[in-house]
Order: C-alpha cells, then sequence, then structure tokens
C-alpha cells in the first residue's frame, strides 16, 4: 500500500514549504521512478503508470506546490523552485547514490527537466521522459487555432461550478472521442477533484493562487544549455512523447522540445507522436507505459507509431499577427484627437459596426500603399474583422 509523506522544502523567500508525496513498492525497490504532475494535477494522476510497474520498482509521486497535500505558498512558483521541491522528495525517500528515473507531464515535464540537470550533475540520473512538455514560455504554449479552441474558450471562461470547470477541462485534456466514451466517468472524476480543491466555494482562494502559480511557472520556464549539458554528459536516455491532438500545447512544442535534446547531442530516443490530446497518459495509457517500463529496464524503445515530422503551427504567427494590429489599433484610437472613437465601453461595438471607420479608412488612402501596406489591416480589415466577431458573439 501506499504511503503518505511530508516533507519541509527550503524556500528562500517564503521558509519551509511542506511537499505531500506517496511511496509505492518502496521496501522492495530495485530501482526508483519518481512521477511529477502538470497544472493543478494532484499526484493521483500516475495511479495507471505506477500499477504498471514492477513490483521491484519503487514509485513517488508528488504534489507539487499548490495542490494536494502540498502547501500553497503565496508566491516562489517556479520550475526550478518546484524541481528543488522535487529533489528534496528524492533525498527523502531515495537511497543515497541510487540514480532515479525521471518521468514528467505538461508543467511536470519542464520541472522534471530542471530535476534531470541536477541529477545528472551527480550521476543520478538514470533517465528522463517528458510528456506533453514543452521549452517553456508563453510563444512555445500558444495552442494550436483550432474550431475547439473557439468553443473551448468560452466554457473556460464562463466556468462557475464544478461542473462546468469539469466540462470544458475534459475538452482541454483529451480527443472528442476519448470523451464521448468514457464521458460519465470523466465528469464524475473531475466534478469530485474540484470539489475536494474547493475552486468553487469559500476556500477557492487556496485553489485559484496554487493553480496561478502553477500557470506563472510555465510561462517563466526556460531549459537552459547547462541542463541540456547535464542531462548529455549523463549519458541518460530521453523519451520525448506528445499527443498529435494537444490542445494545451501544440504537437510542434513537443517536436521543438525533443530536437532541443536532440541537437545538444543528448541520447534522446525517436520523438513518439501518439493518437491523443494533452493527457496521454491517460487516453494512451499501454503506450505510455510501455515507454516507461522500457526505460526503467533499458530496454529497446518500439519506434513511433505514426511519424514523428510534427507540422508548424501557423496559428502562432496568426494570433501574434493579429494581437499586434490590435495592439497598433487600439493605441492609435485613443491617442488620436482627431479620430472618432468610443467614449465607453459599451460603445465599441457600435462604434465598429458603424460609418465612423470611414474616418480610419481615410487614412489609408492618405498614404503611399506601396509603403503602408500594412495598414490597410490595420485601418479596414482590423475594426471590421472586430465588428463581424462581436455580431457573431452576439447572436
Amino acid at each position: 500500500m501506499p504511503t503518505l509523506r511530508h516533507c519541509e522544502s527550503a524556500d528562500d523567500l517564503h521558509g519551509s514549504v511542506k511537499i505531500g508525496y506517496e511511496v509505492h513498492n518502496g521496501d522492495a525497490a530495485a530501482s526508483w521512478v519518481v512521477f511529477v504532475a502538470g497544472v493543478a494535477a494532484p499526484r493521483g494522476m500516475w495511479d495507471r503508470q505506477v500499477a504498471a510497474l514492477a513490483p521491484t520498482t519503487g514509485a513517488v509521486t508528488v504534489d507539487n506546490r499548490g495542490i494536494g497535500d502540498s502547501d500553497v505558498p503565496a508566491g516562489g512558483y517556479s520550475t526550478e523552485a518546484m524541481a528543488a521541491d522535487v529533489l528534496t522528495v528524492v533525498a527523502d525517500v531515495v537511497p543515497g547514490g541510487a540514480a532515479v528515473h525521471v518521468v514528467g507531464h505538461s508543467l511536470g515535464a519542464m520541472i522534471s527537466c530542471k530535476v534531470a540537470g541536477v541529477l545528472a550533475a551527480e550521476k543520478r540520473l538514470a533517465s528522463l521522459t517528458l510528456l506533453s512538455g514543452s521549452l517553456g514560455g508563453w510563444f512555445n504554449m500558444i495552442p494550436p487555432i483550432t474550431a475547439k479552441l473557439f468553443r473551448t474558450l468560452p466554457k473556460l471562461a464562463t466556468a462557475s461550478t464544478a461542473h462546468r470547470r469539469a466540462d470544458a477541462d475534459l475538452d482541454c485534456h483529451y480527443t472528442d472521442a476519448y470523451v464521448a466514451e468514457h464521458r460519465d466517468d470523466l465528469m464524475d472524476e473531475y466534478v469530485t477533484l474540484s470539489n475536494s480543491q474547493k475552486r468553487f466555494d469559500e476556500g477557492r482562494q487556496r485553489a485559484k493562487t496554487g493553480e496561478d502559480g502553477h500557470l506563472a511557472a510555465v510561462f517563466k520556464h526556460r531549459v537552459t544549455a547547462a541542463d541540456l549539458a547535464a542531462v548529455r554528459d549523463s549519458g541518460a536516455r530521453v523519451v520525448v512523447a506528445h499527443g498529435r491532438h494537444d490542445f494545451v500545447a501544440g504537437v510542434s512544442a513537443g517536436e521543438t522540445l525533443w530536437r532541443a535534446f536532440k541537437d545538444a547531442g543528448c541520447a534522446v530516443a525517436d520523438y513518439h507522436v501518439l493518437h491523443g490530446a494533452h493527457f496521454i497518459q491517460r487516453e494512451r495509457e499501454i503506450e505510455i507505459n510501455g515507454l516507461v517500463n522500457a526505460q526503467v529496464a533499458g530496454g529497446a524503445i518500439d519506434a513511433p507509431p505514426v511519424a514523428a515530422e510534427a507540422p508548424p503551427n501557423f496559428g502562432c504567427y496568426a494570433a501574434l499577427f493579429f494581437l499586434a494590429c490590435l495592439a497598433v489599433l487600439l493605441v492609435l484610437a485613443f491617442s488620436t484627437d482627431a479620430l472618432p472613437k468610443p467614449r465607453s465601453l459599451q460603445e465599441i461595438p457600435e462604434f465598429l459596426a458603424s460609418d465612423a471607420n470611414a474616418t480610419w479608412a481615410a487614412l489609408w488612402n492618405q498614404t503611399d500603399e506601396a509603403d503602408e501596406l500594412p495598414s490597410a489591416f490595420i485601418f479596414r480589415g482590423a475594426p471590421r474583422a472586430g465588428a463581424a466577431a462581436l455580431r457573431l458573439a452576439t447572436a
């Protein structure tokens, strides 16, 4: 039976942080695996992987700071700080000098890169398995621009109950086919999780602080040259796996992460793209369990089931271009007295749909079309596209 334990992780800014974790097969362990979860995910997300391990493989599942049985400090959320938490757990459980297999998912994959760098420098990294991960930073986390994105974002924005949040989370975590097949069980599980985390009652501030901290860690994360060099020099094998239909971090984000390790000269296996979404450890349980067990045993890694080449996420560039144009439009609108502009938020839809845009278009007519081509979109396209979007949203 797993045993729940706690240890104190030092934090220079927030004092010690209590970290909750479970140990599985600890008494008979001949090798060790530490599993690191993602954003707002409890350690129980790894139950299927732990159950598939050999009885002689010890497993440690960790609640990151900000979730579950761990403390929720007001700050200090970074992949470096959270890696230090995991390393404190490793020091508390794994006998000194023993090598450790590290497995991480999403944010946990980012934390695992930092954990691996430290363990590799200590000659204690046995292997590194990264699921649904990325190099971090906002640019690498722009989701693919698909119909599912526009269907799911309003759900997330209006998720005011545990059931609504569960419905939105299922869209983020799994393919539509998997949700259709397992919807009732998944809804029950996710609603229970939301209620246990008190996301929508008087204790919701604790859950919000932890979740916001996890998201901040994602966007601040960077894989450094020192991290890559330490893993390379250790000789530990790296496996990167991603869902082809990942809605949270597009499949191209996983390919970029894999290529960073490959280009650094690490012992990296072929990039594994699986038919699934973000939570591939659940949706593609058999394949992920096979990868983890192969890492522990040091055996051969099967060839990826589908082509590893990931399509570029042109949605990233489209989103950046649109946001840049919108920013320029807003700056001009509220800094130029000569142009008509809305006087309140309530007037914006009417303004965008009115003939006032003719004044903006007139500016285009006063410029050299060859030199000022982007202005056509800013002065003509952006306002009218905004008006059309507002009409659709309020229809």
